[in-house]
């Protein structure tokens, strides 16, 4: 009698216990809280505490700028594209006449011109430098994340580091040309060949094609910038060939050249010879100098020695 009672109890244990994980096991998931003092990665703070490094170099390379922005009046090349954006304007929208600009200048004058003489509306010579400060911080940024997906944050943070503290870098941030806007639009189409990578078939098809369309912008943007396009093309197809195969990559570099292709030959037809011809007078047939090398090395070290000369304090002389 005690066996049977022992082998009852044993049973309805069991079945108790089947109950309770049948029980759990309906029972609705509830989200763990976490700990105190845990970052949420997706929120904003997740994406600070991800991108420190970046906003401190980002916040560097603006002080570096910044301090150049103010130091001097209008270079001529900045006066130049400034007047032709404020003329493009006029155009525009009111029908003004205005020289033959695409037949002498670098870049196409209907591109960065009207958006610096908006920003010099707006602030003034300094409003259009800080135009270009912003397009450079965005191209670093664009470096950020193109690197950081070749080969992790810690190459991500050198190489931003050396090219924020570039003074070509500080240079272009506060200088009114085209040239920053020429190079965020090369950064950018580097990112999209990148980033296409990881992504399936058709989405990768489609940022192929917006990379060489970019590509294509920022060659219009400064005609001198088609030196580097075949390094985007490059880059993406070994970015994709990397993860995807190698006939993945070959199909990647004719989607981006396609493209670059298809809007630069649309971009030669409708803008006419005279963007034709500025793109040779400034660029393809551009004239050598005929100076030595010796020459101006010469000329440059005697120009730093008569700005430390002017810069020196004067001297009193006593009788």
């Amino acid at each position: 009698m005690d066996a049977d009672s022992a082998e009852q109890a044993s049973a309805t244990s069991v079945r108790s216990g089947q109950a309770s994980v049948g029980v759990l096991a309906d029972a609705p998931s509830r989200p763990v809280a976490a700990p105190p003092g845990s970052v949420r990665r997706g929120g904003p703070l997740g994406f600070l505490a991800r991108r420190w490094p970046l906003l401190v170099v980002l916040a560097a390379q603006a002080a570096l700028s910044l301090r150049l922005v103010w130091s001097n009046t209008a270079f001529q090349d900045e006066a130049l594209y400034l007047r032709a954006g404020h003329l493009e304007w006029d155009h525009w929208l009111h029908g003004a006449a205005i020289p033959a600009f695409p037949s002498y200048m670098s870049g196409a004058p209907v591109l960065y011109p009207p958006l610096g003489a908006l920003a010099d509306t707006v602030g003034g010579l300094a409003g259009a430098r800080i135009l270009s400060l912003g397009f450079m911080l965005a191209a670093t940024a664009l470096l950020w994340a193109t690197t950081a997906r070749l080969f992790g944050q810690r190459a991500a943070l050198l190489a931003t580091g050396l090219f924020a503290t570039l003074a070509g870098t500080q240079f272009l941030g506060a200088f009114a040309t085209y040239d920053a806007m020429a190079l965020l639009l090369l950064a950018l189409a580097a990112w999209l060949g990148v980033r296409s990578a990881s992504c399936a078939f058709p989405a990768r098809t489609a940022l192929l094609g917006w990379a060489g369309a970019m590509l294509a912008l920022a060659d219009a943007v400064k005609y001198a910038t088609t030196l580097f396009t075949l390094v985007v093309i490059v880059l993406a197809a070994l970015a994709v060939a990397r993860t995807q195969g190698a006939r993945a990559g070959w199909a990647a570099a004719g989607s981006v050249f396609g493209s670059w292709l298809v809007v630069v030959l649309v971009a030669v037809r409708l803008a006419g010879p005279m963007y034709w011809q500025g793109v040779q007078v400034t660029t393809l047939d551009r004239p050598l100098s005929t100076a030595a090398v010796s020459l101006v090395l010469r000329n440059d070290r005697r120009g730093e020695e008569t700005k430390s000369t002017a810069g020196a304090e004067p001297v009193e002389e006593f009788q």
